[in-house]
């Protein structure tokens, strides 16, 4: 029981940890891009493009992240079956 409860107390401590990393990376790509584009004198309108493209991603790469709710919902039968 013990063990479960660590498990359990890792999988959320990844899980909220991984939100706020994404949105970090995020926003070091708008910063690195906005860098780019005023040392390589990009147009506004391209700029604007770019930054869109990276906040339309940003989905996709935070769902694409193993859910821990499914791997505690798989653990789950086990943790049943061993019990009984």
């Amino acid at each position: 029981m013990q063990s479960l409860f660590h498990v359990q107390m890792k999988i959320v401590k990844y899980s909220s940890f991984l939100s706020p990393t994404i949105e970090f990376i995020s926003a070091m790509g708008v910063a690195i891009t906005l860098v780019y584009a005023y040392y390589a004198r990009i147009e506004w309108n391209t700029f604007l493009s770019i930054v869109f493209a990276l906040f339309v991603s940003y989905e996709p790469v935070k769902n694409s992240a193993p859910s821990t709710t499914i791997s505690s919902a798989a653990s789950a039968p086990s943790t049943v079956w061993k019990k009984c």
